[in-house]
């Protein structure tokens, strides 16, 4: 049996709809706080105690006065994330899905948002920042070790993370 979940006031009952007005305030506020994902403001509506009908029509409601937009928080949060924290594509693809993003929709936008010198840029930004804080460590191999560790956590892959720190090791003057 198919139920149509209520996208408009007048598709709820009246106690519901109160609600909904209260619900949808509530969350203009949030997603103006800062950009959210859908499941993010679900995730928030539930914990106030809204039903899912009302989270539904409230998120339709976002949708359509163009407050809620996966795709473009999506795209938004990639470019960031990579340029001000330097972040590669697999931890990104990560934090997203953590966010309720779908997995669709994050692989569209990594493949479509980042290129390959964009993510090499970056993964060198984040090893010479970290051979950088380790001029301490003498044995070389260690040193090595830690800064091929540290981009890996930061979601590089381990093929761009190998590529960078023969870079590093080649020419450390560099970095």
């Amino acid at each position: 049996m198919h139920q149509e979940t209520p996208d408009t006031p007048a598709d709820l009952p009246v106690h519901e709809a109160r609600t909904l007005e209260a619900a949808l305030t509530m969350a203009i506020q949030y997603v103006v706080a800062r950009p959210r994902t859908a499941h993010e403001v679900r995730q928030k509506l539930g914990r106030s105690g809204v039903t899912e009908a009302v989270a539904t029509a409230v998120i339709a409601q976002l949708r359509a006065r163009g407050f809620l937009d996966d795709a473009a928080y999506t795209r938004a949060y990639v470019t960031s994330r990579l340029t001000h924290r330097g972040y590669g594509p697999q931890r990104l693809r990560r934090e997203l899905q953590q966010r309720g993003v779908g997995r669709q929709l994050v692989e569209e936008t990594v493949v479509q948002s980042l290129d390959t010198e964009d993510i090499l840029v970056a993964a060198r930004q984040q090893a010479a920042k970290r051979w950088g804080r380790l001029t301490r460590e003498v044995d070389l191999a260690r040193r090595r070790q830690k800064v091929y560790d540290f981009l890996r956590r930061r979601g590089f892959t381990a093929a761009i993370a190998q590529q960078v720190l023969a870079e590093v090791v080649a020419d450390p003057m560099a970095y």
